[in-house]
């Protein structure tokens, strides 16, 4: 028999406790595991919102993509930033004067040429410093035309003060 104090090693009770104990801990680091999968996934479906949301204004500011592939990445591209990135970019577009948009496809044309009809003649063709307005009508990809109107607004922004010069 052994002894009263039970001084001779540990009894069974105390090795299937111990066994019990890391069988939950194994338990717990999994459904830790699975609970920071389950919030990623609702994090990325979160950006993935917030990006289709801010594509869909960008679209109504006027600016389109050239297939629907360029746009599923600037889609992702966008879901992937950061919180303070995609904020940054959000605010960096909002600042874009808004262009103007693409007639429909079935009008062909019409709302924008009957537009351009009903401008009133001036003399314009007699003057010698009439200068007709630039039209940008090369097929830039996005990142260009991103480019182009950020240079836009900030020369606008900041190159106000430049303007004054160059002119006296």
């Amino acid at each position: 028999t052994p002894p009263a104090g039970g001084g001779g090693g540990a009894s069974p009770s105390e090795t299937e406790l111990q066994k019990e104990n890391k069988t939950l801990k194994a338990q717990v680091a999994e459904l830790q595991k699975k609970i920071s999968e389950l919030e990623a996934a609702q994090k990325a479906a979160a950006n993935r919102s917030r990006a289709e949301k801010l594509i869909a204004k960008l679209e109504k500011m006027g600016i389109a993509f050239a297939s629907e592939d360029e746009r599923k990445d600037e889609l992702n591209r966008l879901a992937d930033l950061t919180d303070e990135a995609f904020a940054a970019t959000e605010a960096a577009f909002s600042r874009i004067p808004k262009t103007e948009t693409k007639s429909d496809p079935g009008k062909k044309g019409e709302e924008k040429d009957s537009k351009e009809q009903k401008a009133p003649e001036s003399n314009q063709k007699t003057e010698a410093s009439f200068r007709p307005r630039d039209i940008d009508d090369s097929k830039a990809s996005l990142e260009d035309r991103l480019k182009s109107g950020f240079m836009a607004a900030y020369r606008s922004r900041v190159g106000s003060t430049d303007n004054r010069t160059t002119r006296d």
